[in-house]
C-alpha cells in the first residue's frame, strides 16, 4: 500500500467480525493478526506463548492484581503489554496491518499513520443463528454465550483501553453486517478505507 494504515477492529460475539477482518485483509494486501499475534510475539521475543494465550483477551482479576511501578503480577496484564510492544513494532517497521479486538486502538492511538477504527455488529437474530450453527448450541445457549462474550469482550476493552467498547465517539464507522452480507461489508470498509487514503 501506498500509505501505512492501521485498521482496528472490534465486534460483537457471531457479527462475522473475523471473517470480516480476514475478507478486508484480502481486498487491502494486507496482515490481519488475531490469535496468530501470538506467533509474532512468540519469534519476536524469544518466548513460549502456548501459557499466554489462554489470557487472551481477558479482563485481569482486579482482586487479585497488584502493580509496583511498571510491574504487574497480572498475567492478563502482561500479555496486553506483549501484544502492544508487537503491534508498535509492526508500526514502527512501516506495515500496514488489521488488528482484531486485543485492545488495539489503546496500542496504536497516537502512533503517526491512518489510523480507522472499525465496530462490526449484528442484528440478534443473525447472531444467535450463527453462533447456533458454529457451537451446535440451542437458541437459549447460543443468546446466553453471546451475552456472556460480549460482557467479557466490553470488561476487558474498557480495563485496558480509554475508549468504551462499543460506543459510537469511539469509532470512526460502525457496519451492521447483516445488512450487506460478510463480503459485503468487508467491500463496504475496504471502499471506505481507500477513500480515506486519498484524503489523508
Amino acid at each position: 500500500m501506498e500509505k501505512q494504515v492501521i485498521i482496528t477492529i472490534g465486534r460483537e460475539t457471531g457479527s462475522g467480525g473475523l471473517e470480516v477482518a480476514r475478507n478486508l485483509g484480502e481486498k487491502l494486501g494486507i496482515t490481519v493478526y488475531d490469535k496468530n499475534i501470538f506467533d509474532g510475539i512468540g519469534e519476536k521475543f524469544d518466548i513460549d506463548t502456548a501459557n499466554l494465550e489462554k489470557f487472551d483477551e481477558t479482563p485481569r482479576k482486579r482482586l487479585v492484581t497488584r502493580r509496583v511501578g511498571a510491574y504487574s503480577n497480572s498475567p492478563e496484564e502482561q500479555v496486553v503489554e506483549l501484544q502492544r510492544e508487537f503491534l508498535k513494532s509492526r508500526a514502527e517497521a512501516g506495515e500496514s496491518f488489521i488488528i482484531l479486538g486485543r485492545a488495539g486502538i489503546k496500542a496504536l492511538l497516537d502512533f503517526p499513520c491512518l489510523l480507522i477504527r472499525v465496530f462490526i455488529t449484528a442484528d440478534d437474530e443473525f447472531k444467535i443463528e450463527r453462533v447456533q450453527q458454529q457451537a451446535d448450541f440451542s437458541r437459549l445457549q447460543a443468546s446466553n454465550y453471546i451475552y456472556w462474550m460480549d460482557n467479557r469482550r466490553r470488561n476487558y476493552h474498557n480495563q485496558f483501553c480509554h475508549v468504551k467498547w462499543g460506543d459510537p465517539a469511539s469509532y470512526d464507522i460502525i457496519i451492521k453486517s447483516n445488512k450487506l452480507g460478510l463480503e459485503g461489508s468487508a467491500d463496504m470498509l475496504a471502499d471506505y478505507v481507500r477513500r480515506r487514503m486519498a484524503q489523508d
